[in-house]
């Protein structure tokens, strides 16, 4: 496997708390984001920039 990608809604659903009333989409979102290591790339940003269709292209390996 040379990448993998992660769809913000599919993450929130798989740890809890999506969908729902006291969902944390936004932390959910800022958590994708800071993993990002060069050369992994956006491959969906909703309008609103968070969102459960956030999806990133994460690169393997990683790098430490």
């Amino acid at each position: 496997m040379t990448s993998l990608l992660v769809k913000a809604g599919d993450l929130h659903r798989e740890v809890g708390g999506y969908p729902g009333l006291k969902h944390r989409m936004p932390s959910c979102c800022a958590a994708l984001r800071g993993a990002m290591q060069p050369g992994d790339q956006f491959i969906y940003v909703p309008p609103k920039g968070n969102g459960a269709s956030l999806t990133i292209e994460y690169r393997l390996p990683r790098g430490n």
